[in-house]
């Protein structure tokens, strides 16, 4: 892969959702109409600007690709990325893939224990990664 130059765009990568991420956003796209466009609009940005989208998360240990998290808006509900969506998603430079890992939405927790975390990353690493 050839080295990127300041202000050169990332390579398009592929978005891909995980088993345990699409059983999880099937359950919250019953009470959030928007939830799928809002999704697809972030899967489309993801695809072009992963590493750049979200922050790589810190102190996991045991997955094989770095992780990042992102925000979302709620539009269903008219909220904000700052007050919506968590999502987490691994990126692999080899396979220029992205894996769509955990979901849930701030009204229910603020920031995931690290354990917790841990383990649906984990989780996702073993049913789709």
């Amino acid at each position: 892969m050839k080295a990127k130059t300041k202000g050169q765009e990332e390579p398009k990568r592929t978005v891909e959702r995980t088993k345990p991420f699409v059983v999880l956003a099937g359950e919250y796209i019953e009470g959030h109409s928007e939830f799928e466009s809002d999704l697809e609009w972030l899967e489309g940005r993801l695809a072009v600007s992963a590493t750049k989208m979200g922050d790589h998360v810190k102190g996991l240990k045991n997955l094989n690709l770095p992780v990042f998290k992102t925000r979302l808006k709620d539009s269903c509900c008219k909220m904000s990325a700052k007050e919506g969506w968590r999502l987490y998603y691994a990126v692999s430079n080899e396979t220029m893939k992205v894996f769509m890992l955990f979901v849930f939405h701030k009204h229910e927790m603020d920031n995931p224990a690290t354990k917790f975390l841990q383990q649906k990353l984990q989780k996702a690493f073993e049913e789709g990664v």
